[in-house]
């Protein structure tokens, strides 16, 4: 795993549209005309300059009169390419700005970090057996390469630049949204932050909206640390986020009876997994479980003031508007984002 672009999409000069700019390319030579040196340490440098454009783009807002309300911080999960990826974060901040337009509340204005991650083997496209047989044998890889994501990379961005940035713009509040193995990439990364040589607090608890997570529901129950190897299928992942409210943060995920991907990775890794009703059944007796209840929209309603979110999880069953493990990206998982948004 190493950091092989960093891509800028931004309006273009004299704001007629956007486009996507190359900041940085693990394969192209740099600004002196010098073939990469490390792509490891050349990596971890651009991260390094990331902060610096990140803080134009904000002064830049401020100026224009539209400034940034949110840092939000995205990542997908397993078998999302880089194009599918983009599309989907669109998507999810299109449902997003309409809800929050709608509500006339809070301004919703993000400046958006999208993580993109080598989650698929062989192609998106073809549905030969042979294509089919590389995607379904790589999740147990990619389920640790997402983790190895989340205490490296992502932790470095969630744990020291953008925490840096809401200091010099308190404003601004971190938002994390993971989607399946994204969601494990965010709240690995959020529980990772004593891994870095150097890490910053967060002015504020920053939002973690895990949609359809996968990874371990077990991670947040203490005395649930990884076993013997001849128990592993019993317990999976271990309890990494046991003091779930160390670092301070505020964690809602959602689940869904109708999420039969999360069930069946259990067959893979052993771990009953946050997002389907295995996972439900293990946390719903400790969590602030809110129940699904459509409106006639056919959208989830909640009710800030029927949970208490002090040092719990706020676990929502979102059976009525997720139909399927990837259906996250309806008005109505907008909508229930902006809620949860408006709550925390």
């Amino acid at each position: 795993m190493f950091v092989s672009h960093i891509l800028r999409y931004a309006p273009t000069d004299g704001d007629a549209g956007m486009r996507t700019i190359l900041q940085y390319s693990a394969y192209t030579a740099d600004e002196g005309g010098d073939p990469p040196s490390s792509t490891y340490e050349n990596g971890w440098d651009r991260l390094a300059r990331l902060e610096g454009s990140l803080e134009k783009d904000i002064v830049a807002a401020k100026q224009s009169g539209h400034p940034f309300t949110h840092l939000v911080f995205m990542s997908m999960g397993w078998n999302n390419d880089q194009v599918e990826s983009m599309a989907a974060y669109n998507e999810i901040l299109s449902q997003l700005k309409d809800s929050a337009d709608a509500a006339d509340n809070l301004k919703f204005n993000p400046l958006v970090v999208g993580l993109t991650w080598p989650s698929v083997w062989g192609g998106t496209s073809a549905f030969d057996l042979g294509n089919r047989a590389l995607h379904i044998g790589s999740y147990g890889v990619k389920a640790d390469d997402s983790d190895e994501i989340g205490y490296s990379y992502a932790n470095y961005l969630m744990n020291y630049v953008l925490p840096r940035l809401e200091r010099k713009h308190p404003e601004l509040r971190t938002i994390a949204i993971g989607h399946s193995l994204g969601a494990r990439i965010v709240t690995r990364a959020h529980y990772s932050q004593r891994m870095l040589n150097e890490h910053v607090e967060h002015p504020s608890r920053p939002v973690i909206i895990g949609l359809q997570g996968a990874f371990s529901s077990r991670r947040f129950i203490a005395g649930t640390e990884l076993p013997p190897v001849v128990d592993w299928i019993f317990v999976g992942e271990g309890a990494p986020y046991q003091k779930r409210d160390d670092p301070p943060v505020m964690i809602a995920l959602t689940w869904s009876e109708e999420d039969h991907a999360n069930p069946v990775a259990r067959f893979a890794t052993g771990a009953a997994h946050v997002g389907g009703k295995n996972g439900a059944n293990v946390l719903e007796k400790s969590q602030v479980t809110l129940p699904s209840k459509a409106d006639e929209r056919g959208r989830i309603a909640l009710n800030c003031g029927d949970f208490n979110v002090t040092d719990k999880l706020l676990y929502v069953d979102a059976t009525e508007i997720v139909s399927n493990h990837g259906d996250v990206k309806n008005p109505a998982v907008g909508s229930l984002i902006w809620q949860i948004l408006g709550c925390l």
